[in-house]
């Protein structure tokens, strides 16, 4: 319990650090755009904490009953690769559209804050590593928290310095992102040591390159088409074609590549059977109750 209560606090400490030296030493304009460009995609940090909590009991029993960490390794990379295969392609369109995205939301003032947005998506690409789960299923919470700690200790120093010798909005978010990602790969490397593989077996990099290159030429595609005024982008109903567009386009680009996207077409078919088998059970009742008697 106390490695999970340390590294929230160190976790607090490294989110916060960026926004609290801006907000003190760069002025209320400068942190306004700071705290509306800074700002990891949400759905990143909810996969992440969905993902752990459901991973930490199943890794939890495959320990405690030694089938061994090839299981969970084999587990972790499916995970890893769901996880690309969703947080990658929305990563890229925000970094792509990220001064689009950043009007639409705030407003043409805070344009400079798609710089600062587009700089943080490189944290999301790493953060679908849910190093946590295994660390504390194996015993190793303790280095958890002190790869947390060691962050929040550097971040702080760097931090200190930028303000003191070289004051710049854009050096404050390069440190919080520097910072972050070498946290994130202190863990990994934790995480390796712990199931007894080395680093380039811990994860399904070539699957996650295809990935990535796929999102990053979708997006390129409809972002040439938006700069040559083939595709509206301006505006909320600009940013919806051109998220439609990229679907589109996405789609051949993943089937060349031989990225299996069919369990997301199962979530999504799903609910909406069982939507649909719930209404047809109430429409059925409506009928029966509607029924004249005879």
């Amino acid at each position: 319990m106390l490695p999970v209560f340390a590294s929230g606090i160190y976790g607090f400490v490294i989110a916060s650090s960026s926004q609290f030296f801006v907000s003190r030493f760069f002025g209320v304009e400068a942190f306004a755009v700071f705290a509306n460009g800074y700002k990891e995609l949400p759905f990143a940090n909810m996969a992440i904490v969905a993902v752990g909590g459901v991973l930490l009991p199943e890794f939890s029993r495959m320990f405690k009953e030694r089938t061994g960490a090839v299981g969970a390794l084999e587990l972790y990379k499916g995970v890893i690769v769901k996880s690309a295969s969703l947080v990658y392609p929305l990563s890229i369109f925000c970094g792509f559209f990220a001064l689009e995205i950043v009007i639409v939301l705030y407003g043409v003032f805070y344009s400079q804050s798609a710089i600062l947005f587009m700089l943080v998506t490189v944290v999301n690409l790493l953060r679908i590593v849910p190093c946590g789960s295994i660390l504390f299923a194996t015993g190793n919470g303790g280095m958890f928290a002190k790869a947390h700690m060691a962050t929040a200790v550097i971040i702080v120093m760097l931090d200190m310095a930028c303000v003191c010798f070289f004051p710049s909005l854009w050096a404050i978010a390069l440190i919080g992102t520097c910072c972050t990602v070498c946290c994130i790969l202190w863990l990994m490397r934790g995480l390796a040591r712990a199931l007894g593989v080395t680093f380039a077996a811990l994860m399904p990099w070539w699957t996650m390159l295809k990935i990535l290159v796929a999102s990053i030429a979708a997006c390129m595609v409809v972002k040439l088409l938006c700069v040559l005024s083939i595709l509206p982008s301006e505006g909320l109903a600009g940013l919806a074609v051109a998220s439609l567009a990229c679907i589109v386009v996405f789609i051949p680009i993943a089937r060349l590549f031989k990225l299996d996207y069919s369990w997301l077409l199962t979530l999504a078919v799903h609910p909406l059977a069982r939507l649909g088998l719930v209404l047809q059970c109430r429409i059925g009742r409506i009928g029966r109750r509607q029924m004249p008697l005879k």
